[in-house]
């Protein structure tokens, strides 16, 4: 029995030594797979890009008058392009009295002379439509992809001159206009974020871009009164795009109100 002694230790010796080289050896919670842990989706950033390098848009008023083939709704004008982009997702939230809607949909900048149909207030289906009326305003986001992906957001307001006894303003109600019978009582203006300007600007814009639209209206019949609101009027300057050219507006300045006078509709803004 003595004999076998030594080959009963060596055997609890080897075992020994295999279970502690197994324990030495269990694998390290950091080479484990990690358990899958429910993560909120990503939510994009809006409006980071330079204002000098964002596209120039413009929402205008488009009417229809026979709404068994369309509605009323607004051209969406996507310009001054910077960055390659070869596409961008829009969606355009509305607001009308009693609900809110979208018009989702892409626009392709593979063609620069493509035209493109109105974003309409309701929904037409089998030679029927369905119109939104009384649409105050809302919101449009701009999803561009391409050389450079980026997202813009920005708020707009449609008034009818009349509704509103010609007094008109933004949805930051830091841009004001009196009609002053520059435009029918039956108008429709949209003052709206153009995120981008027209033309670039050396002067650093520190309040705007307000874009002033009107459907099928450049020159109006007498000038109508403007006022930008902002604690740098009185050091500022209100320029104006006339669709050529940036203009210094002559301001008339009561404390933080600059008010002048605007014989067209385009873009303002106050640099310093």
């Amino acid at each position: 029995m003595k004999k076998y002694v030594p080959l009963l230790v060596g055997l609890v010796v080897i075992i020994l030594s295999a279970g502690g080289y197994f324990i030495i050896r269990k694998p390290s919670a950091n080479t484990q797979p990690p358990d899958l842990v429910e993560t909120p989706p990503t939510v994009s950033k809006v409006n980071t890009l330079p204002m000098a390098q964002r596209p120039y848009v413009a929402l205008i008023p488009h009417s229809n008058n026979d709404s068994s083939i369309g509605c009323n709704g607004v051209d969406l004008l996507v310009e001054n392009l910077k960055n390659g982009e070869n596409m961008a997702e829009y969606e355009l939230e509305y607001t009308t009295t009693k609900l809110i809607q979208g018009v989702f949909g892409r626009r392709d900048f593979s063609d620069p002379k493509a035209t493109h149909k109105p974003l309409e207030f309701g929904t037409c289906s089998k030679g029927r439509c369905k119109c939104d009326a009384d649409v105050t305003g809302g919101s449009l986001k701009l999803t561009f992809t391409g050389g450079q992906e980026y997202v813009l957001k920005g708020d707009f307001t449609q008034q009818n001159v009349g509704e509103k006894q010609g007094k008109l303003t933004s949805r930051d109600v830091r841009l004001t206009i009196d009609v002053n019978g520059a435009l029918p009582n039956t108008a429709d203006i949209i003052i709206t974020n153009t995120f981008g300007l027209p033309k670039d600007l050396t002067d650093k814009v520190i309040l705007g871009p307000y874009g002033i639209f009107a459907e099928k209206t450049d020159v109006l019949k007498k000038p109508m009164k403007v006022t930008l609101q902002s604690q740098e009027a009185a050091q500022g300057k209100v320029q104006f795009y006339d669709g050529k050219e940036w203009n210094v507006m002559e301001a008339t300045v009561d404390g933080d109100k600059a008010t002048f006078e605007l014989s067209q509709m385009g873009v303002v803004v106050l640099t310093e």
